[in-house]
């Protein structure tokens, strides 16, 4: 994997977004962990390429898609959905991909990055950790949620 970039997510990734929701692993790290149906996957796909306080981005190695990250800001809180395909997975891309989002984000002055996290998925908290998110409280038993305030 030799040159990666980060893009804005735009309609014709629709169908990338349904392989990777739906990957076996990603499923199993959601809070959710039901298959994601097509009709319903292009209707809320649809939705949030039109949602002003949604933004998307696609990473792509040597011009492949590799990974999405995807920011839904809710009262100046960023909250951070990401995965990897499988061929990009131990590769330690998850940091670059949260980073760059981030750095992307910050164009549109968001300065509370949030991430919620299924307790048993080590790697995205180990991750999520060494790029200087805080642990925060939570009453949830099965995800951690971890903040980080860029300034």
């Amino acid at each position: 994997m030799d040159k990666i970039v980060l893009r804005k997510a735009h309609g014709n990734d629709v169908g990338i977004y349904f392989e990777w929701v739906n990957d076996s692993e990603v499923r199993k790290q959601s809070f959710n962990s039901e298959a994601v149906l097509w009709q319903a996957h292009q209707e809320w796909y649809k939705n949030k390429l039109l949602d002003e306080n949604c933004f998307m981005f696609v990473m792509e190695s040597d011009n492949q898609p590799v990974g999405q990250i995807r920011f839904d800001v809710v009262d100046g809180v960023a909250n951070i959905d990401y995965s990897l395909d499988k061929k990009a997975r131990g590769k330690h891309l998850g940091e670059r991909l949260i980073s760059d989002g981030i750095d992307m984000v910050l164009a549109n002055r968001c300065v509370v990055f949030q991430a919620s996290i299924k307790k048993q998925n080590l790697a995205s908290i180990k991750t999520i950790k060494k790029l200087g998110f805080d642990e925060v409280e939570s009453n949830n038993p099965e995800k951690s949620i971890f903040q980080k305030k860029v300034l």
